[in-house]
Formats: C-alpha cells, sequence, structure tokens
C-alpha cells in the first residue's frame, strides 16, 4: 500500500521495544537471509510463535529450545500492534550451540531470551549468548503457501564461531523441525475430523502455558478484515 503509514505511526510502541531488546539496534549490519517455503497458511505459521507449550512435545531441537530459556522467569508485554516476551536464559552447559564469551548486546531488561512479535507476520529474536538478531518475516504466498525468511543481523555484518553455531542450529534443526509442525497442523485443519475449540488459559497464570498472544493475533486479524 503506497499511502500506509509509516511503522512508527501504525506501531508507536514497537521502537521503545526493539531498542530495549537490543539498544545497539541502529548498529546491527546485514549478515545474511535464509528462505523457506512452508505449505501452511500464513496465520498457522505466525501463531507456532505466539504460544510456548509446543516446545515440550516436539522433536530433539525444541527439546533444546527448553533449555535455552529459564522458564521460571517467563512474561510478556502485549501492546497495540506488538507482542513482547522474554525470559532469562537457561543453563550454559545444557545450551545447543555455544555461546559468545562478551554479549554484544544490551538489553535494558536484563533478559537474554527475547522476542518481539509485530503484526501481521514479523518477529525479532535474540537468544542467550548470540550476538545476533535474527528476524523472521512469515509472508503470504497463496491461500496455503508462506515464504519464509530469516534474516540475521549482527554489529559488524558477520559471525562470530559460537554465533555460527547459533546459527546452524536456528537454519538447520529449530527451522525444519517448525516447519514440519506448521505443515502437519495446516493439514489437520483441512481433516474431517477436526472441531474447532476454546483458546487455553492456564488457571494458574502462567503466561507460557496460555493462549493470549494468538487470541490478540487473532483479533488484530479480525480488526483488519472489518477495516477493509
Amino acid at each position: 500500500d503506497d499511502d500506509a503509514a509509516p511503522v512508527h505511526q501504525m506501531a508507536p510502541e514497537f521502537d521503545p521495544i526493539i531498542t530495549a531488546m537490543v539498544g545497539e539496534v541502529e548498529l546491527l549490519q546485514f549478515v545474511k537471509k535464509n528462505d523457506y517455503d512452508i505449505s501452511a497458511n500464513w496465520k498457522i505459521v505466525t501463531e507456532n510463535f505466539l504460544e510456548a507449550y509446543h516446545v515440550e512435545f516436539s522433536g530433539e531441537a525444541h527439546l533444546a529450545l527448553g533449555d535455552i530459556i529459564d522458564t521460571d522467569t517467563y512474561d510478556f508485554t502485549i501492546k497495540g500492534r506488538t507482542i513482547e516476551y522474554f525470559a532469562g536464559g537457561g543453563a550454559p552447559e545444557v545450551m545447543p550451540y555455544d555461546m559468545n564469551a562478551i554479549d554484544d548486546f544490551t538489553n535494558s531488561k536484563g533478559k537474554p531470551f527475547h522476542q518481539v512479535f509485530l503484526f501481521p507476520h514479523m518477529t525479532f529474536s535474540v537468544f542467550p549468548g548470540t550476538n545476533m538478531m535474527f528476524v523472521f518475516n512469515m509472508r503470504p504466498n497463496g491461500v496455503g503457501k508462506t515464504a519464509e525468511e530469516i534474516i540475521y543481523f549482527t554489529l559488524d555484518g558477520t559471525f562470530s564461531e559460537p554465533s555460527e553455531t547459533a546459527e546452524a542450529y536456528l537454519s538447520d534443526c529449530l527451522n525444519p523441525e517448525d516447519i514440519d509442525l506448521v505443515e502437519a497442523v495446516h493439514r489437520g485443519l483441512k481433516s474431517r475430523g477436526y472441531n474447532p475449540g476454546r483458546l487455553m488459559v492456564d488457571p494458574d497464570a502462567k503466561e507460557g502455558w496460555s493462549e493470549h498472544f494468538v487470541h490478540h493475533f487473532n483479533m488484530l486479524n479480525l480488526q483488519a478484515l472489518e477495516r477493509n
């Protein structure tokens, strides 16, 4: 839309949130981009970033992701077009990649696992000890297709050796598992055996086990459809 308002007007909350995640965000330089073709609707791919419970019920790469995050410190904020979720990092000895000895990024919340979702289909991510910000751009490419990009940024435009191992874990292990998951969900939604259910809210208010984010995402989708 050539007449669309700039992001800072559509989502004024985004700039201070992304700056809190990476204080040096304006200095980041492009390193590389990986492209994936996914046989699933873009909303299914996006919702995969908006709930945490599948981490413990997926493959080995997701079990390792559970080791990256200190779930006891998991917290979130929902503002306008953004959803922010963050936590402490797991123990270094269980990380599925090598960690950099020095953290290049300033995180004002002190949370080394930090992700920011910007509606409708982008997620900005930092994992503990990686010294890179990686961005998931999930572009609709038809009713049942999504063109996904993972774009990597560092302060100097290159990966350190530890960061290379983190990128390999994300690109070669974690994301392929996620693609298998969302493609299976897409097939399942088309099954005659599927019946819609209610969104889940954990009675103990453990945010990582609830669907606050999914609800907000779908409300934003409905509002966009009504405006159009």
